[in-house]
């Protein structure tokens, strides 16, 4: 496990060492969290008290439709005329519930000389960290989707273009794909090198960049919400390198994210999903200390089933019990039950 040491404080330069823990300062973080400041994920409290459970595999049940196409009755003055009524029908997603920790180790020493709490700043910015993993499990979560739908659903989820083909009209096409349910659409993710693609190619609407503009302050394409993350997605198809944009629906994801139960000792419950860690003979008798944190999440597209088919984690377990990033990227993983239409999610893939 990483340990923050001296090294990290004072420069390992002998002719140059000085100090640089008197004062340290707190940058701000870089990293964004565009879905969450877009509201695209939000906290169901339903998923929230799903995610809070033990188990790994989650139903996640909900309420038909009423069937329309059913003509209805229509009333009469015969006795013997009966109506049958309708039933609402209903149904389950299978989702994965993550259950995720992490630690950040310091010396006691590093503490003492740079006068400066690190856990404090840890504490600080535990809720933009497990955001970030959130977001990074979306992303990872819609390779595997569109991975899946090339290779199960004969791609009816996206277009690819060439480059030179980054027009109106694809925008267009990439929402056709979703046919009459394509009003319900949120917005357009997308990495910030295809949004000034599009800048260039006049597709974005308000302002374009120049040297005296203070930037794309209006970021709508034909009229959608953009919502720029870098680390979206990218893929290659044929060996050819491909940027994607992803056309999201509202409640394309269903999100909740709790902390973990608890454990019962001696009849308390007892909550750790925030732990302190002391190991006083580290550090050769200086002591060491480490701060934990952890989080049960479920992070799952509407429309499929997670059928857990492959599960390998993050690479560092015996046994891995949850579903890393290459697990959710995996298309063997996903199975749609729902047909395209009710699937809020389109794809347009563009030569890089």
């Amino acid at each position: 496990m990483a340990m923050t040491t001296l090294g990290d404080l004072f420069a390992t330069n002998a002719t140059a060492a000085y100090e640089v823990v008197t004062s340290f300062m707190d940058r701000d973080p870089v990293t964004r969290t565009p879905f969450f400041e877009s509201g695209l994920l939000t906290n169901n409290p339903l998923v929230q008290q799903a995610a809070a459970s033990s188990t790994q595999i989650v139903e996640l049940p909900y309420w038909g439709d009423l069937d329309a196409s059913v003509e209805p009755n229509y009333s009469n003055d015969q006795y013997q005329d009966i109506a049958v009524p309708q039933k609402i029908g209903t149904g389950s997603l299978r989702a994965r519930n993550a259950h995720l920790n992490e630690g950040w180790g310091v010396m006691s020493l590093v503490q003492e000389l740079a006068a400066s709490d690190p856990f404090a700043r840890i504490a600080a910015r535990l809720d933009n960290y497990w955001r970030q993993e959130a977001e990074l499990r979306v992303v990872a979560t819609l390779k595997g989707l569109l991975a899946d739908n090339i290779a199960d659903n004969a791609g009816d989820m996206r277009i690819d273009l060439a480059a030179t083909a980054l027009t109106a009209n694809a925008i267009i096409d990439a929402q056709a794909t979703m046919g009459d349910a394509f009003g319900d659409l949120a917005g357009i993710v997308m990495h910030s090198k295809l949004y000034f693609a599009m800048a260039k190619a006049g597709l974005t609407d308000g302002d374009s960049p120049s040297a005296t503009a203070t930037g794309l302050r209006n970021r709508t394409v034909l009229g959608l919400p953009v919502i720029i993350n870098d680390r979206a997605m990218t893929t290659t198809v044929a060996t050819v390198a491909k940027n994607v944009a992803v056309f999201l629906g509202r409640n394309a994801f269903a999100y909740g994210m709790s902390a973990p139960g608890g454990v019962v000792a001696r009849g308390f419950e007892t909550s750790y999903a925030l732990e302190y860690d002391r190991e006083a003979a580290r550090g050769n008798g200086g002591g060491a200390d480490t701060l934990w944190s952890r989080r049960n999440m479920i992070v799952h597209p509407l429309g499929y089933d997670f059928t857990s088919t492959s599960i390998t984690g993050n690479g560092t377990e015996t046994v891995a019990r949850g579903a890393g990033w290459t697990d959710l990227a995996n298309p063997v993983n996903w199975t749609r039950r729902a047909s395209r239409k009710q699937v809020p999610i389109s794809f347009m893939l563009v030569n890089a």
